[in-house]
């Protein structure tokens, strides 16, 4: 962290601008499931975290590289409830969705950006915690 303020370059470089259109290609991929088209919205070594707290599935460990964060979505997504609505928001301070069944936040997904692609991916499915997610 003291070395990222000691830099001169922010630690996310990015505009509402790219938000918007990398919110919107990483939406149509996942809508369409093109592994593809998430690559192509992904920086080549682009880490996942996510966090169920033990209480919700997620990834017990980062995942790293375009391709292997983009398999996990793919299966991800061979899973996911009929019901399951996203709805594009800001997740604490970045870019990203929620995802709804029914009316129940079932995960929030926010991410980083940097040089034009996703860098660092964040899924939060720790229901205790998507109690006080911040979005707007």
């Amino acid at each position: 962290a003291r070395k990222r303020v000691q830099e001169a370059h922010p630690r996310f470089d990015t505009n509402a601008r790219e938000h918007l259109r990398l919110t919107n290609a990483f939406s149509a991929a996942i809508t369409s499931a093109d592994p593809q088209a998430l690559i192509d919205c992904m920086s080549e070594d682009v880490v996942f975290y996510s966090d169920g707290g033990g209480k919700a599935i997620a990834a017990l460990n980062p995942l790293y590289g375009a391709d292997h964060v983009s398999r996990f979505f793919m299966g991800i997504l061979k899973k996911r409830p009929e019901n399951l609505a996203v709805t594009p928001a800001t997740v604490n301070g970045l870019p990203g969705f929620l995802m709804y069944e029914g009316d129940v936040v079932h995960s929030a997904l926010s991410f980083g950006i940097s040089g034009g692609r996703i860098s660092t991916l964040y899924m939060m499915r720790n229901p205790e915690k998507l109690t006080r997610v911040e979005s707007f």
